[in-house]
């Protein structure tokens, strides 16, 4: 006479089945974001891995772009490069513990401080983002971290009451 009968053997491989699932599920999903200083896009990917290995069992994901770069995009402040090869800079990796310029940078493309602000202030916006454009495609390897860090400063001067952000231009451009 078997252990388990056939029918609990099927109770059973349901019910582990459905913890596998949800344990990759709940502690197996990453959302890496990265962007493109070239095409001025945002890449956003789902990705389901093993966990504590980091094994992809599934992934998709989706080019597209932020309020803020289709702001900047629209009143040509910013321009696509399309004679440069694209270069991905991953902006967040799903992991909270990841700081820096890099992820100050996914703060300023998916916040509306800055959509608001280059609306508030069109002449001082006129000169200031093709400058953190520029520093982004600077050198060889495109510098997102010193424009995010750039970005967070500006941001600090302007909720301290003072306009002279382009002073940080000529700051972070030496």
């Amino acid at each position: 006479m078997p252990l388990i009968k056939p029918k609990r053997k099927i109770v059973i491989r349901v019910v582990l089945c459905v913890l596998a699932i949800l344990v990759l599920g709940f502690f197996g999903y990453k959302t890496p974001v990265s962007f493109c200083p070239e095409t001025l896009q945002v890449s956003n990917e789902r990705v389901i891995a093993i966990p504590w290995l980091g094994l992809p069992i599934f992934w998709y994901g989706s080019e597209d772009t932020t309020p803020l770069i289709d702001l900047l995009v629209k009143k040509g402040y910013w321009k696509p490069n399309k004679e440069k090869e694209p270069e991905w800079i991953s902006i967040a990796s799903g992991d909270p513990f990841v700081r820096g310029g890099t992820r100050r940078m996914y703060f300023v493309l998916h916040g509306t401080f800055w959509v608001k602000w280059t609306n508030d202030h069109p002449e001082l916006a006129r000169e200031f983002w093709p400058h953190v454009l520029k520093l982004m495609r600077s050198g060889d390897y495109p510098d997102v971290r010193q424009a995010g860090r750039m970005l967070s400063e500006a941001r600090m001067y302007i909720s301290s009451g003072d306009d002279s952000i382009m002073e940080l231009v000529e700051k972070y451009s030496e």
